[in-house]
């Protein structure tokens, strides 16, 4: 028997805000998958390289 993970069920925010993101980057359009790719990688990175700024001395 497959177990399921315990992330998939979850109902939090990061959980919601995960499953929206996965929709559109796992979409069967290639077009959208293309354009959300390069929204979510710059923004991910951007959100990284800003908080990583804030925590150097």
């Amino acid at each position: 028997m497959i177990e399921r993970m315990a992330a998939s069920n979850a109902t939090g925010l990061v959980a919601r805000f995960s499953k929206r993101v996965g929709r559109y980057v796992n979409h069967d359009d290639v077009l959208v998958r293309f354009v959300s790719l390069w929204v979510v990688v710059p923004s991910v990175f951007t959100v990284s390289w800003v908080f990583s700024y804030l925590f150097h001395p």
